[in-house]
């Protein structure tokens, strides 16, 4: 009987599973029979699992070269056994399969009925991708970032005006803008519930903008989302920044959190520009109209998330050649007064606009508005002399099941950080920006996860270096 080690195997047909689903722990095959040990306590995982085997014994069956790749299709009869999951122990589990048909059993338990037994398998042929290093991720070269832009509270400017005020150790608050938000003593005096006096705002108007430098007239130009305007001031300088001027092939990923641009205060009456001028979708949108581009377009809304998750797509893009280059961007523009109401009825902000975070202070976290590009692509040595920097792995993942829809979940949050410090390869972390909630709530489970990952690679070193 051979001995394989499933997911290594699976990698040299080309699938990256980048540790997903990983319910099987060993295959075993002898000549006529696959056998499965999968280790896991979910009756639907181990049964995914056993559907994996399947798969990688049909390509093990395929000739070298052939693009096609056999899957399971349909199933005439499957019975399941509810009494036998009574009295299984469902810690250890055991798959067996043939050509048409395939069972569940418990590995201590052989003499009784098997929890799933299904018969007149049907399969399916399909493409399968190809495993050339052109089309396969793990081969790819890093993404670095090329160019950056910025427009972000605190009078910042650029990247230089950044790292200044960082080393400086300044504070962005500031008292919201009557201009603005024309109900802010209201807030002060706490009409929802909760007093609010600042935020972090950006000090420029952004009302200003030449609509005749981007082929926009003046009517749709007042119909636009400020969002949209920044967004093109700040690309084209990112773009100015790197030198490049062949737009065709790049992508625009756009990270956001919504549209306030229709519930501020003082609009202008509807019309038909509106539809475009305050639709998320053309944020991304209006940038490959403006530069010309054919390559992917996608506006991104995960909440605080979003701009993570449009880099995450952009590198995904590049690595998978769906676009030689892309900008990611985020944009946040805070002009709703009934915006800034829901969350104060809801608790969430702190008083001052200041996010105290790990701290015993903190009451919630502070708004923070502005624009940021960066211009990313595939690490090339002999085209590009020098850059921001390099990208060695980038992660996400959703919090599933908690204690709330929008509470946090440790688990998933350790999980996050050990698959991205792993990925990376690096056992030594220099610097770590956390999110920072400034909430008791999420502020505990976020340090929490990292002290555990930090202590966890600290271990690492000491069991590599013979400590």
């Amino acid at each position: 009987m051979e001995k394989f080690e499933f997911y290594k195997e699976f990698l040299q047909f080309g699938y990256d599973h980048s540790g997903i689903f990983q319910s099987i722990q060993k295959v075993f095959y002898d000549s006529e029979n696959g056998i499965v040990e999968i280790v896991g306590d979910k009756m639907d995982v181990a049964l995914d699992g056993l559907m994996q085997a399947i798969v990688l014994k049909k390509l093990f069956e395929t000739p070298h070269g052939n693009n096609e790749l056999t899957v399971p299709f349909s199933i005439k009869e499957i019975t399941v056994f509810p009494e036998a999951a009574e009295i299984m122990p469902l810690n250890l589990l055991k798959g067996i399969f043939d050509e048409n048909s395939f069972s569940l059993h418990s590995t201590f338990a052989n003499d009784l009925p098997p929890l799933i037994n299904a018969k007149g398998v049907v399969f399916k042929r399909i493409c399968r991708p190809s495993t050339s290093p052109s089309t396969t991720m793990l081969h790819l070269p890093s993404v670095i970032i090329r160019s950056a832009a910025c427009r972000l509270p605190g009078g910042i400017q650029s990247l230089e005006d950044f790292a200044s005020f960082l080393a400086e150790g300044k504070t962005s608050d500031s008292k919201i803008p009557a201009q603005r938000i024309s109900n802010r003593n209201s807030l002060a005096l706490g009409a929802f519930g909760k007093s609010l006096e600042g935020g972090n705002f950006l000090q420029q108007n952004i009302a200003e903008f030449d609509p005749a430098f981007f082929g926009i007239n003046k009517l749709e130009a007042r119909a636009m989302d400020p969002q949209q305007r920044l967004l093109l001031e700040v690309v084209w300088e990112c773009f100015e920044n790197s030198g490049i001027t062949e737009f065709q092939e790049c992508g625009f990923f756009v990270g956001q959190m919504g549209s306030e641009y229709a519930k501020a205060d003082g609009t202008e009456p509807p019309n038909a520009l509106q539809i475009v001028g305050e639709a998320n979708s053309v944020l991304a949108g209006r940038l490959n109209f403006f530069f010309g581009s054919h390559g992917p377009s996608e506006s991104i809304d995960t909440a605080c998330s979003s701009s993570m998750v449009a880099l995450q797509n952009a590198v995904d893009s590049i690595k998978l050649g769906r676009c030689k280059r892309a900008i990611v961007a985020g944009t946040s523009l805070i002009i709703s007064s009934n915006e800034l109401a829901q969350r104060i009825s809801g608790n969430l902000l702190s008083k001052d606009g200041i996010c105290h975070s790990f701290d015993v202070d903190a009451d919630g976290y502070g708004r923070g508005e502005g624009t940021v590009a960066i211009l990313v692509e595939a690490e090339n040595d002999a085209e590009i002399p020098r850059y921001l920097a390099k990208i060695d792995s980038i992660i996400t993942n959703h919090g599933g099941r908690s204690a709330a829809l929008t509470a946090p979940n440790g688990m998933a949050h350790f999980m996050l950080l050990e698959k991205a410090i792993a990925e990376s390869g690096h056992l030594q972390v220099d610097y770590w920006e956390c999110h920072g909630t400034g909430t008791s709530l999420g502020d505990p489970i976020e340090i929490s996860a990292l002290q555990k990952r930090i202590l966890d690679i600290a271990k690492a070193r000491q069991e590599l270096q013979g400590f």
